[in-house]
């Protein structure tokens, strides 16, 4: 997740307060990732515009990590690895540079095993936890360093003749239908079995 950054400097002292603030905030998911999905670490990295983590003058990485165990509160869930929820975060710019997201691992409600969707209660549940979430980043982003928030990062678009740009998430977007992390699914050893058919 991207903040955005403000009117004050960061220093290392706001990233490790970020990073501690942020595992704080992850609390307002738990109710909806499974107690067997658990969060180990928290990082908060100064990233520049180009997408590379900023270097203090002693060359030493800008960030800071919260080392942590926090499991889901939520039911287990009997998901495959790769099954998330997408949250999606909108901003006020417009098209695909003004849209962000980030997955919620280990969903603790599932889809109706009939039509293959979340009740729209459960959507409901998902989008105000979401929510609760980045109102709570945005406190703790506010608390570090000094303006700024929750936002999109966009590397910009050459064919577009767009700069990069941060842009202050307005919006949290849920769906109904779980999705594929492609990182994680294409990180599970994958194994054939082949029989000939006579």
């Amino acid at each position: 997740m991207a903040i955005g950054s403000g009117a004050g400097p960061v220093t290392q002292a706001g990233l490790a307060g970020l990073a501690a603030q942020a595992r704080g905030a992850w609390d307002s998911l738990k109710p909806v990732i499974g107690s067997n999905a658990i969060l180990t670490r928290v990082r908060a990295a100064h990233i520049g515009l180009n997408g590379k983590t900023l270097l203090t003058t002693e060359g030493a990485y800008q960030q800071a990590d919260e080392v942590t165990q926090v499991a889901g509160a939520g039911v287990p869930s009997n998901t495959p690895y790769q099954v998330a929820l997408t949250v999606g975060l909108q901003s006020d710019r417009a098209g695909v540079l003004g849209r962000g997201r980030f997955y919620l691992p280990a969903p603790s409600l599932m889809p109706n095993f009939v039509t293959g969707v979340l009740s729209t209660a459960d959507q409901g549940s998902y989008a105000t936890r979401a929510k609760e979430f980045v109102n709570a980043m945005n406190t703790a982003a506010q608390a570090n360093v000094s303006g700024s928030f929750v936002a999109v990062a966009s590397g910009g678009s050459l064919l577009q003749n767009q700069a990069p740009a941060v842009s202050r998430v307005t919006s949290v977007r849920v769906g109904r239908v779980l999705d594929t992390m492609r990182s994680r699914r294409n990180a599970l050893p994958e194994q054939y079995q082949a029989l000939s058919v006579p």
